[in-house]
């Protein structure tokens, strides 16, 4: 650090030397080395002012004078006494002499406007109203707030508009203008593309949501406050944010989760030690143990509060303290200590009150200098929409003018080729007209694709309705006619049983017994594949559990169903098809794999039913199938009627897995 000042002191001796050097007959402008070397110095002292703001100074100071004596042009001059302002008023701020900082600080304003730097005087007089806001001079704190609005030099959008709406927006908050500050703060957000800015102005939300007992939304502000503050690591903010979020569940009634908001804030706030935070918590948690009726506990609080707190110029935490202190002495039969910090209480809120009166005063002045000023904003705006139509318009009128001169220069060429352009747009005509007759022949074809396809449709619609319509009959036929019959010639068959004497008649009529009810068993057994009674009763699972353990028994076909949340009532329609697909797909298999295991997955996703069959056996070429297999096409057309899909998974030697899916009925 003292090797840059004194390279810097030695730079600064060595440009007055050069300076003095020169004969008044040789002294209209300075070399290109001085000048350089000048620049030279000028970038080593700003970037010293970060590090060592104390011994910048009186560098910055007789550089000043330096370039002051020296007969620069206008413009450099002026550049460079900005630069070195702005530097000054940066470090009298780093050392908290704020009276020299806003000094130099109107200074660099001056210059920056003569520079016609309008932005930089923009943010310098937001610097500086944050410095009047630190010295509590609230007035002239908002009057730059607003004069930083209010100079705006033409162009969109002023880069520290944002700064400027949440200095204003803190000084309402003061005033405990909640809705104005509101208004405020969501101007600021709405323009600011710093996001540690934004974390701030949200923490504000949701103090002034909190302060109007808007607790849920206040949460809301708080936590997104918190989230930025998190990511962007500023571990000094973070102590701030779970503070306010204790108190937000606090005013809540969740005591516990308070505590521990409280808790996390205290830690935080021990990283940076920050100690007017930690007694701020420490206080609230003094009166939250106060309520629980952990006197003890509120004790060790309140004397931690005391301890960060105690010497702090925070009139409202003193007073929190000491009342909190006293009525737990109180509470604690101490009525001496319970005495001794109710007199310290009553000496702050004194204090509080002498200084509420010499406000009141100043707080009218500000009341009005912020209505006054906030009608002279909105003027303001509404002469820059004015502007920005005036704008415009100019834009316009000079593109008219513009379109004017070009025309008449212009004119002759456009008729030179005129004949070109409508020769050239006749044969693009010709073209598209050719593309078109294409497009349109095309569009044709899928139309007559799209018309097949739906009478194909229509088809296999009516062939299925037909089919079952048809298995209906044939069932009940069977059942009501041919079923019956058997019965009765079963029944007549039994009364010759009387009449055989030998024991050849009798084995003749026991064998021809058990074909009559084998007859009458395969009757019902194809009725009933034809129209299971058991979906109308039952549904679709367990119809399909009764079909397959036919197969099991009969063709010694072991059949797994499984069931992934399908209703028990589907719709009629969608139950009859599924269990045909199922009993079509089964006897495929039965008839062609050679299978000894088949699982049956029925799944329910949304509004689609999905079914799988997959079996052991030996495979085969979907294509090939498609082409022979008449089951296969039935179940391809069902599955069509129903808008749905079908993927074959099959190899030779492999089995097979075949996967249906089509919507059902809501």
């Amino acid at each position: 650090m003292k090797i840059t000042v004194f390279i810097t002191l030695i730079s600064i001796l060595l440009l007055n030397f050069s300076v003095q050097s020169q004969s008044d007959e040789d002294i209209s402008g300075m070399s290109l080395n001085d000048t350089v070397q000048l620049e030279e110095t000028l970038k080593n002292l700003s970037a010293q002012v970060e590090l060592d703001p104390v011994s910048s100074i009186p560098l910055l100071q007789l550089l000043y004078k330096k370039i002051s004596k020296y007969p620069f042009s206008p413009f450099k001059e002026l550049k460079w006494k900005y630069a070195i302002n702005r530097s000054l008023m940066t470090a009298f701020e780093k050392i908290d002499q704020l009276d020299e900082a806003i000094l130099y600080g109107d200074r660099a304003i001056k210059n920056a406007e003569k520079l016609r730097l309008y932005s930089q005087a923009q943010g310098l007089r937001v610097k500086t109203g944050d410095m009047y806001y630190r010295l509590g001079e609230r007035l002239k704190s908002l009057n730059r707030y607003y004069q930083a609005l209010n100079n705006w030099d033409g162009e969109l959008p002023m880069a520290y508009e944002p700064m400027a709406y949440f200095g204003i927006a803190r000084v309402h908050f003061e005033q405990k203008n909640y809705q104005d500050a509101e208004k405020s703060l969501n101007e600021a957000l709405k323009r600011s593309p710093d996001v540690a800015l934004k974390a701030d102005i949200l923490n504000y939300l949701g103090a002034a949501k909190y302060e109007s007992e808007d607790f849920l939304h206040a949460l809301e502000y708080f936590s997104k406050s918190l989230s930025l503050n998190e990511k962007l690591g500023h571990q000094d903010k973070l102590g701030q944010n779970y503070q306010s979020i204790g108190k937000v569940f606090y005013s809540l009634g969740n005591s516990d989760k308070a505590e521990n908001f409280f808790l996390l804030s205290l830690k935080e706030d021990r990283k940076v030690e920050n100690h007017e935070e930690m007694a701020a918590t420490y206080a609230v948690l003094m009166d939250l143990k106060l309520k629980q009726n952990q006197r003890d506990k509120a004790l060790e609080y309140g004397n931690l509060a005391l301890q960060y707190g105690g010497k702090s110029k925070n009139l409202d935490l003193k007073e929190n303290i000491f009342l909190g202190l006293s009525e737990i002495y109180q509470e604690k039969g101490e009525t001496e200590k319970s005495l001794s910090f109710y007199k310290k209480y009553s000496e702050v809120l004194n204090q509080k009150i002498d200084k509420r009166h010499s406000e009141e005063i100043n707080e009218f002045r500000v009341k009005y200098e912020m209505e006054k000023k906030e009608r002279e904003l909105e003027e303001l705006n509404n002469q820059k929409r004015l502007s920005e139509l005036a704008f415009q318009q100019k834009i316009a009128d000079d593109r008219k003018e513009k379109n004017m001169l070009f025309a008449f220069g212009t004119l002759m060429f456009v008729i030179i080729l005129m004949g070109a352009v409508l020769l050239f747009n006749y044969q693009r005509q010709i073209e598209a007209n050719k593309t078109i007759n294409l497009k349109t022949e095309e569009i044709n074809r899928v139309k007559i694709k799209e018309l097949e396809k739906s009478l194909r449709l229509e088809s296999a619609n009516a062939m299925l309705k037909g089919q079952e319509i048809e298995r209906n009959r044939i069932a009940k036929d069977l059942h009501d006619s041919v079923g019956a019959l058997l019965s009765s010639i079963k029944l007549h068959f039994e009364t010759i049983k009387g009449h055989i004497s030998n024991t050849k008649g009798n084995q003749v009529y026991e064998k021809t017994n058990q074909l009559i009810d084998e007859a009458c068993f395969e009757v019902r057994n194809i009725s009933h594949d034809m129209m299971p009674g058991s979906l109308i009763r039952f549904g679709l699972i367990p119809a399909l559990q009764d079909y397959t353990s036919k197969l099991k028994s009969d063709k010694k076909l072991a059949v797994d169903i499984i069931n992934y949340g399908i209703p028990e009532k589907l719709d009629d329609s969608v139950s009859l098809n599924a269990y045909r697909i199922v009993q079509e797909l089964l006897n495929n298999v039965i008839k062609h794999s050679g299978a000894r295991e088949v699982l049956v997955q029925l799944t329910v996703k949304g509004d689609q039913l999905n079914i799988m069959v997959e079996d052991d056996g030996q495979g085969f070429d979907p294509e090939l199938a498609k082409e022979k297999g008449m089951g296969l096409k039935n179940i391809i057309s069902r599955v069509n009627y129903l808008n749905g899909q079908i993927h074959f998974d099959s190899e030779e030697g492999k089995g097979s897995n075949i996967m249906i899916d089509f919507p059902i009925a809501s």
